[in-house]
């Protein structure tokens, strides 16, 4: 029975059974609708929806442990896609999508992503750099970033 007429209009919003809705959340709407400001893994999977309440919009998160591939994104892509289209409500922020994988190509993210996406794709290292290195990397960041502002 929903509680409040936001749990009404979401449960609303994504009645229908499909496959789409199987595959996008990997459970019911009690499990994943009403996640707030908690991660949740998907049972049997690398992904974690968490919902935040600071940037108040979904963020999905697939961890993959080879090299990302253009399937890889518009899988992420679908999700994003679906979330926006029969979970978030109105006033919520667009959902963002985050792809950490093990290799990465720029050129491939670049052409099969829409320049204005919410979907980003990142390499993850099995190890932390030592601190030096570290110190080094941040500062380079930081004059890119400053020069960019200018």
């Amino acid at each position: 029975m929903p509680k409040t007429a936001t749990d009404s209009k979401r449960r609303n919003k994504s009645s229908g059974a499909s496959s789409l809705k199987k595959c996008a959340r990997h459970g019911n709407n009690e499990q994943f609708g009403n996640t707030f400001s908690t991660p949740r893994a998907l049972p049997g999977r690398s992904r974690i929806l968490e919902f935040t309440l600071l940037l108040q919009c979904y963020v999905l998160i697939d961890l993959k442990v080879d090299k990302l591939t253009h399937q890889d994104l518009g899988q992420m892509m679908m999700y994003v896609n679906y979330y926006d289209r029969n979970v978030k409500q109105d006033f919520e922020k667009p959902t963002v999508g985050i792809l950490l994988c093990k290799e990465k190509k720029d050129a491939l993210v670049e052409l099969t992503l829409p320049k204005d996406s919410n979907i980003y794709a990142a390499q993850y290292e099995l190890y932390l750099p030592d601190k030096n290195e570290l110190q080094a990397k941040l500062k380079s960041w930081i004059k890119e970033y400053e020069a960019e502002t200018l």
